[in-house]
């Protein structure tokens, strides 16, 4: 750690900038590492785990035939679409919960803050899902299950809404954990029932009216349209809601910017 002291040491933005990611460097080491270890196929678990449960999923409801194509959309990039990027959601909402507690020694570094703790964890999930997507799209394209995206731009603007709305999110729970413990007894059964209701497993066009009024209210069923119109012809935009999204990303990271902040001050070492 006492690397991360030298780039500072050329002072102004520039010097923090470089401080800051050589911290963030060091933690996503520090996170892969101990999470996977060096053993085995070390580091390749981080997309090993979420390739075989996805592709477990994805194969189960393939066999189920509660499958998409009458909307346009196959049953299996439907379901890895969805699992892929609920995954983020999930693992970095739960794994928040002691994020902080489990690594406060840390934070004897000046250089290293609760927010490069939390940085560290969300890049491990995000890349691990993402890549396990790509790799087991790329396979259901040779094999003829699947197609390339028709709209990249939207598929990358709902995964990357996604991504920022789990990180703020994640960035509270974290917040909130350490600083009283008993909330986290309810983060587990909240990503349990955030699961369903995501939008990851159905569209708006098989709501009826009454849900369709009700979930549009939901911003990660709106991230989800997005992200389905950016992948399937099929697809519809009538519940993509750009000015809703966005304003959910914002206060998401706000509130969870202002919580990490908050809680910096009161870790004890």
């Amino acid at each position: 750690m006492n690397d991360l002291a030298r780039p500072a040491a050329r002072g102004g933005l520039w010097g923090g900038w470089w401080s800051q990611q050589a911290v963030l460097k060091a933690m996503l080491l520090r996170e892969l590492q101990g999470r996977f270890g060096r053993h085995n196929i070390g580091f390749l678990w981080m997309v090993a785990e979420p390739l075989m449960l996805a592709s477990a999923i994805t194969t189960l409801h393939m066999l189920s035939g509660h499958g998409m194509e009458s909307g346009g959309m196959g049953a299996y990039p439907f379901t890895l679409l969805g699992y892929c990027l609920v995954m983020i959601f999930r693992n970095s909402f739960t794994r928040a919960e002691s994020a902080i507690s489990g690594s406060a020694m840390l934070m004897n570094h000046s250089q290293v803050k609760p927010f490069d703790i939390m940085a560290a964890r969300m890049v491990v999930e995000t890349m691990g899902a993402l890549i396990a997507l790509v790799l087991l799209m790329a396979l259901g394209i040779v094999i003829g299950l699947a197609e390339l995206p028709v709209r990249p731009l939207y598929l990358f603007a709902g995964a990357l809404a996604i991504i920022v709305w789990s990180f703020g999110l994640s960035l509270l729970v974290g917040a909130l954990c350490y600083k009283y413990h008993a909330i986290g007894r309810f983060v587990h059964p909240f990503a349990y029932f955030m699961f369903p209701l995501s939008g990851a497993f159905l569209t708006m066009d098989f709501l009826p009216p009454w849900g369709r009024e009700v979930m549009a209210w939901n911003p990660f069923m709106s991230m989800f349209e997005t992200a389905r119109y950016g992948q399937f012809l099929g697809a519809t935009d009538r519940y993509i809601y750009p000015g809703f999204i966005l304003m959910n990303c914002a206060v998401s990271m706000f509130v969870g910017l202002v919580a990490i902040r908050w809680v910096r001050r009161e870790i004890q070492l």
